[in-house]
């Protein structure tokens, strides 16, 4: 696991536990910082809004690295 995302886990273990539950969103202010981490992954147009959401690549990317099912 991505140690800053284990840190991240570690400063929010409530909303980690629901996201990991039931896929539940996280906070804003958690995806901003999930944005710093994964930034270098994310394609260029959805980096940028331009062509998909951040936010939901995000919450699919978490869904990936916890090995959940991502909802269709």
């Amino acid at each position: 696991m991505n140690i800053h995302v284990q840190r991240l886990m570690d400063q929010y273990p409530k909303e980690f536990e629901a996201f990991l539950k039931n896929g539940k969103d996280l906070p804003l202010d958690i995806y901003d910082q999930l944005y710093g981490i994964f930034f270098h992954e994310m394609p260029y147009g959805v980096a940028k809004a331009r062509t998909g959401d951040p936010y939901t690549w995000l919450h699919e990317r978490l869904l990936e690295e916890f090995s959940l099912p991502i909802a269709s």
